[in-house]
This record gives structure tokens, C-alpha cells and sequence, in this order.
């Protein structure tokens, strides 16, 4: 978005004291507030909601263009005392330097905590990296990430021989036969594969309120990037929908590279610019590129099939349980529920391994969207402020939201969050120094619940993320932006660990008194 007095200097984000996003012009320090943010800074919203309206039945046509629409506003008289400039269309406001604050005093609130009395911004929290060039030409290599190739056949390999294994061992054991086992299998796994993109779509249309946008109506800078990496990989655009929700959201599927589809959420559009969202969209393209969507559908069925033979061998201890008492149905108990315990932790296993194949993917997906934008300070504020937007908006989701946010092809995963953002925000959102929010990272960097979040995250952690977009900015010559030198102060494995065998003990008495 652009500054309608400026005109060729775009917006910035700032979330203030409060924690209420705004859009900023750095030049002109006028403001925008999107339909409605008005009324978050006010008591008496009905008053002021009231006023507005009244106010804008006598609007008058102004020359400047509308961050939104880009098409002329009016101006409105509020309470004949002071001028806005108000968008139809969005039903946004424009605040020019100062006018906050007259607009606090004549509607009887408390001074706004984003302006000082000269109208001027305080407590600036938008943009946290940003590009610097290197002065010196030294060459500096790419941390070295797991090869994309070998680690899909070493992961893929594994989970399946590791699944094949047991599952033979179960035809065996029932005598069920191979062949037609096996093909079933098979043939339900492609059919899955196939189908689900279509099943995606009718989701995200009819519960998620998402719409299919044209291509000709996306932002002019998601077109070009788009159009840009499908004609230098040889891809077709993918399709792009629009959900309407506030939650920070992009994820993407499909069965291949050429059917494609981009889901953005409208609250991660609002809450980030331009630079920023273009850093998203091609990490989302990356998982394109790489054939995540299809790598990843197929190795996730092994879990979920595992989980499955898991819950259908406890209903048949339960059966043979209440049916008989004999000695004969209690070994056949017995068996059944030695094979329970073996799909578990088949499942859990398997799991592991699967979401050690998303992380690395999503190491590669940032690494693609930081070449091929060569900006890799945007998507790591991007990062920022999307874990920022989750922990807001978390409480307000839907089950079903929540499932679709946690998808392996999503930019952010919303259970990693917690082991960045909790103790951040909530006490630091107030700051504008990168050195606080490094504060906040070295949880992340040191506690060793951190790790155990990871293990059971789809993504990596944000901080090891941004330490990976730093030294991708450095290979192309520019400064590092998030660093941290300092050493850990000491070991905290040793209260992780009591704290671990506490965390462990209700799960690991509750199976044992289970299956005995």
C-alpha cells in the first residue's frame, strides 16, 4: 500500500503498545486504519461509530487515491471539527500527521499511544530486519542444509520398509491375502493423492468462507512474482484463494507442480507488506517446485494408516474382551494387544520421521524464496510478525482452522509458536530494538523444551529459521540481520530432564495400566 499524500512511498506496519496493527508513512507520518480499527482506540463506540456515519452522508471527493482501491476519497467533517479522509470502497480511514490526536481530544478518549503531541510515531515495531550491503566482498558459504534428493529416498525408504515390515507381519498372521491387500493399499493412496486437491478446494469454498480469485484481481505484486517463477521453472500459475480470516495463513497443495494452488489468508495480507508477502508467496513456491505437496501426501499416509490399525486393534481387545473370559481369548488378547503397542509406536516413529522430512523442506522453501527475491530480510520479518498474528488471533479459530494452519505445507506452524512467541510479545511488543527480540529468540536458541517443540513441529523453530535467512542474506553480500554471539550461560538439561520424566509420567501410567 502506498501513502495517499506521497503517493510513491509505501506503507509500513506498526503494532503499538497495545497491541493494534496500523499503517504508517515513514515520509509523512500520516495514518491508515483499516474498516472498523477506529473503534478499538474508543470507549464509546457507538458515539463515535454514529458521528462517522452522520459524517460521511456529507462527504466531498478528494484528489488523493486510496491505499485499498487506488481510486479517489472523500473527505469527511468529523463532528465539524476536524478533517478525514475516508475510503468507501474498504471503508478505511486516512489520518494525516497529528490528526489522531486531535481526533482523541474532540472525541473524548485517551491520547493514542502511537502519536507524542507533535503528531509524530512513538514505539515503531514493523520493521525488524532490514537490507544492508556489505562492505567488503568476502565470499561466504550457505550453510549447509540436507540434500533434498537423499533425504526424500533415506526418509520415504525408511518409513515405508519400517510400515511394509509390519503390515506383512499382520497378513501373515491372519492369513489374509497378499496381493489383494497390497493392491487395495495402493489403490486407495493414489486415490487419496488425486482427489484430495479437489476436496481442498471444496473445504476452503464452502467452510472457510475462501474465495478463487482471478488471476487479473491479485495484488499487482503477487502477479509479477508469480508470473515470473512460472516462466522461469516452466510451471502453470497456480490458483490462488483468499480465505477471510484474520489469522496470518498461506499454505499451498495440490498433486503436482502444474496443479498447484496458493491459499492466503486476508489477515496476512493485511498485516504485511508488500516485500513481505512476496517473501511468503514464493516460499510457498518453493513447496511447489520441490513437489513438497505430493512428497508429502504420500509419506504422511504411513502414520495416519499405522494410527488406524492401532485403534482397530484396541476395539478388538475390548470385544474379546467383554465377549469372553477363557484362556484361549486371553492370549488372544494378549496377541492383539502386543500388535497395538507395536502400531503405536510404529505411528510415533513414523511420525518422527515425517515431520523431520517437513522441516528440512521448509528449510529449502525459505531458501528458495530468499533467492529467488533476493530479499531475505522480508520473509524473515514476514516470520516475525505472522508468529505475532497467530498468538492474537489463536483463541478466535475454529477447530478446523486450527487443522489447516498446522498443515506441513503452511508457512508457519502455530504449535511451534509457543516456544517463541509467549514470553515475547506479551511483554516486549513495545520495542523497536533487535536486540530485545534476540532477547526473546535465545529461549528458542537454549531451552531445551525448545527442542522437544521442534521435534514435534512440522516447521523449524523462527529463530533457527532467521539465522538461516541471515547467512543467505550474507551469500549475497549483505550484512547478517539477526545474529546472536553470545554463549549459552549454562546447561539446562539437568531441570529439563526432571521436568520431562514429570511431563512423561501421566501418559506412560495411564498406557501401562491400559494395556495390563
Amino acid at each position: 500500500m502506498y501513502c495517499p499524500n506521497c503517493n510513491d512511498i509505501r506503507l509500513n506496519q506498526y503494532i503499538t503498545p497495545s497491541g493494534i496493527e496500523i499503517d504508517f508513512c515513514p515520509k509523512c507520518n500520516g495514518n491508515w486504519l483499516d474498516k472498523g480499527e477506529i473503534l478499538f482506540f474508543v470507549e464509546n463506540k457507538e458515539f463515535v461509530e454514529k458521528e462517522l456515519k452522520k459524517s460521511i452522508k456529507k462527504s466531498a471527493f478528494t484528489n488523493k487515491l486510496s491505499p485499498i482501491s487506488k481510486e479517489p476519497m472523500e473527505t469527511i467533517n468529523y463532528l465539524e471539527k476536524i478533517k478525514i479522509d475516508y475510503c468507501k470502497q474498504s471503508e478505511g480511514l486516512w489520518f494525516d500527521r497529528g490528526e489522531f490526536s486531535k481526533f482523541s481530544k474532540i472525541s473524548n478518549i485517551e491520547a493514542l499511544d502511537f502519536e507524542n503531541n507533535n503528531g509524530e510515531l512513538v514505539n515503531k515495531f514493523s520493521v525488524y530486519f532490514e537490507e544492508e550491503f556489505k562492505e567488503t566482498n568476502e565470499k561466504t558459504t550457505l550453510i549447509k542444509l540436507p540434500n533434498l534428493i537423499f533425504t526424500s529416498f533415506v526418509t520415504m525408504g525408511t518409513v515405508f520398509s519400517l510400515f511394509t515390515l509390519f503390515f506383512l507381519s499382520i497378513l501373515t498372521f491372519f492369513s489374509v491375502d497378499l496381493y489383494i491387500s497390497i493392491g487395495l493399499s495402493i489403490l486407495f493412496s493414489f486415490m487419496g493423492l488425486f482427489i484430495s486437491p479437489m476436496l481442498y478446494d471444496f473445504n476452503i469454498t464452502t467452510f472457510m468462507s475462501g474465495k478463487l480469485v482471478d488471476f487479473n484481481n491479485l495484488p499487482d505484486n503477487i502477479q509479477n512474482l508469480s508470473s515470473n517463477i512460472s516462466n522461469q521453472y516452466n510451471i502453470k500459475i497456480p490458483k490462488f484463494y483468499i480465505i477471510q480470516d484474520e489469522a496470518p495463513q498461506a499454505f499451498t497443495y495440490g498433486y503436482s507442480p502444474n496443479s498447484g494452488r496458493i491459499v492466503l489468508s486476508q489477515g496476512l495480507l493485511n498485516l504485511l507488506n508488500d516485500d513481505e508477502v512476496d517473501g511468503v508467496v514464493a516460499h510457498e513456491f518453493g513447496h511447489i517446485i520441490h513437489w513438497d505437496m505430493v512428497l508429502m501426501s504420500i509419506i504422511m499416509v504411513i502414520p495416519k494408516i499405522t494410527y488406524l490399525i492401532y485403534k482397530h486393534f484396541v476395539e478388538q481387545m475390548k470385544n474379546k474382551e467383554t465377549s469372553s473370559s477363557n484362556g484361549d481369548n486371553k492370549k488372544g488378547t494378549a496377541q492383539l494387544a502386543l500388535i497395538a503397542v507395536v502400531a503405536y509406536i510404529l505411528f510415533y516413529i513414523s511420525q518422527l520421521f515425517v515431520l523431520y522430512f517437513s522441516r528440512v523442506r521448509e528449510y529449502h522453501a525459505d531458501r528458495f524464496s530468499a533467492s529467488f527475491t533476493k530479499s531475505p530480510h522480508s520473509l524473515a520479518n514476514a516470520l516475525v510478525k505472522i508468529g505475532y498474528g497467530l498468538i492474537k488471533t489463536s483463541d478466535q479459530k475454529t477447530e478446523k482452522e486450527h487443522t489447516l494452519s498446522s498443515s506441513p505445507l503452511n508457512i508457519f506452524d502455530n504449535k511451534a509458536v509457543p516456544a517463541f512467541a509467549i514470553s515475547s510479545f506479551s511483554s516486549h511488543q513495545n520495542q523497536d530494538n533487535i536486540d530485545d527480540l534476540k532477547e526473546v529468540m535465545k529461549w528458542d536458541l537454549w531451552n531445551p523444551w525448545s527442542s522437544w517443540y521442534e521435534l514435534n513441529s512440522t516447521h523449524p523453530l523462527i529463530a533457527n529459521r532467521l539465522i538461516a535467512l541471515s547467512n543467505i542474506a550474507e551469500t549475497q553480500n549483505k550484512k547478517q540481520f539477526f545474529i546472536i554471539n553470545e554463549k549459552k550461560p549454562e546447561s539446562y538439561h539437568d531441570d529439563f530432564l526432571i521436568d520431562f520424566i514429570i511431563y512423561l509420567t501421566p501418559y506412560s501410567c495411564y498406557y501401562v495400566f491400559y494395556f495390563l
